[in-house]
């Protein structure tokens, strides 16, 4: 749907598909500060039963993920977050 939208927006450009091996991608989002902290966030949503990044169910569509962020923005541990690299399969599962 976003490819139409920018076909008709754009009707005279090239179409280029670039193509990244996940496990590079993987490894540069364990090691770039800013996406720590996002990623040790969705691991905690993940265990306590919500995916904010679901397709499903775009940020801010789960009750439950409103009442997650109303409990734990307040004693989260962002300093930690953001300077341990999470767990490599997290950042895959990201």
């Amino acid at each position: 749907m976003q490819a139409r939208v920018l076909r008709r927006g754009f009707e005279q450009a090239k179409v280029v598909f670039l193509h990244r091996d996940g496990r590079d991608v993987a490894l540069s989002l364990r090691d770039f500060i800013p996406a720590r902290l996002i990623i040790w966030n969705w691991m905690l949503f993940r265990k306590l039963g919500s995916n904010p990044i679901a397709i499903a169910a775009p940020t801010g569509a789960s009750r439950k993920l409103a009442l997650f962020e109303r409990l734990f923005t307040p004693v989260f541990p962002v300093r930690r977050a953001l300077s341990t690299s999470p767990p490599l399969t997290a950042c895959a599962g990201f």
